[in-house]
């Protein structure tokens, strides 16, 4: 066999490997480019935060901690990355990150615009800490479901 040859298969075996390998083995993609963050949660720089505004993003620790701690109560499971993030877009598509955000034609109220039903009168919706933690509560029993009109 002469070497251009050789040299002609063993450009075409790196090129198949290069196209069947997965996204997070390929050098330059968004997942190789991230650090310590499993798979389908790879981000980077901004994307880190999801371009949130910082009205939304500067809630993370405090949604992180209350739906962390309902999470192992309830369903007996930590909480991801993923859905700690997919709260904070909820606060974003429903209050822009403002806790005293009020509906007036609903009455929906707080970061994640409960319905005044859910506190049963004994919370004040419009504190942050009570609006996440009854939020988190939600979540662990009945889902995204609370949220479905929300679009992503």
């Amino acid at each position: 066999m002469r070497s251009g040859t050789a040299l002609a298969i063993l450009v075409g075996l790196l090129a198949l490997v290069l196209v069947l390998a997965p996204p997070t083995a390929r050098a330059g993609s968004r997942a190789a480019q991230s650090v310590g963050v499993p798979g389908d949660l790879a981000v980077r720089g901004s994307e880190a935060r999801g371009d949130l505004p910082q009205s939304v993003y500067r809630w993370h620790l405090m949604v992180h901690k209350y739906w962390q701690r309902w999470s192992l109560r309830i369903l007996h499971r930590r909480i991801t990355n993923a859905e700690v993030h997919k709260a904070l877009w909820i606060i974003y598509r429903e209050s822009r990150g403002d806790p005293r955000a009020v509906n007036r034609y609903s009455g929906c109220a707080g970061l994640f615009q409960l319905l005044p039903g859910y506190s049963r009168g004994k919370y004040n919706l419009l504190d942050p800490r009570t609006n996440c933690s009854l939020a988190a509560q939600l979540y662990v029993r009945r889902g995204w479901a609370p949220w479905r009109a929300t679009a992503w």
